[in-house]
């Protein structure tokens, strides 16, 4: 059973979850030699437990803009979506469950230009995690260009 958080993760030490506790010394041995001059914030969840949680110089309570590494997660929770049966295949079409993603008329998109075409009823997760979506670009069908972009993934 997983258990998600309320305003406090439940801890978990991480041999209770299948982890390797000797790993986890490991890490807390390179923060603790590596990070001391850096800022930081790392948590290491399993099962819906906190396992792992190292900081230096940020609190728990700042919201951290993550730009570019936004598409590392986005790529693991697709990733879990397929395993879990939430999304059939990276192969789907995205529109299939999120329809709103045809929603952006001209002038509401990221820029001058940048609005929803009809290709992009075609496009897949994979297409988008990928950067090959073409989405919000008239001259990129999907799956023919790479493109490395963020607004699309988001």
């Amino acid at each position: 059973m997983a258990i998600f958080p309320q305003a406090e993760w439940e801890r978990n030490d991480p041999s209770s979850v299948g982890c390797s506790a000797v790993k986890f010394e490991k890490i807390d041995k390179w923060f603790r030699e590596y990070g001391k001059e850096r800022r930081y914030r790392a948590v290491v969840v399993r099962g819906g437990y906190l396992i792992g949680a190292w900081q230096n110089e940020v609190p728990t309570d700042r919201h951290l803009a993550l730009a570019s590494a936004a598409k590392s997660y986005y790529s693991n929770m697709l990733g879990i979506a397929v395993a879990e049966g939430v999304i059939r295949s990276a192969e789907d079409k995205v529109v299939d469950y999120y329809p709103e993603m045809m929603e952006v008329g001209e002038r509401e998109g990221p820029k001058p230009g940048r609005h929803v075409f009809g290709k992009e009823k075609d496009i897949t997760f994979r297409q988008l995690i990928g950067n090959t979506s073409g989405y919000m670009k008239p001259d990129e069908m999907p799956g023919t260009v790479y493109h490395y972009q963020t607004y699309s993934m988001n």
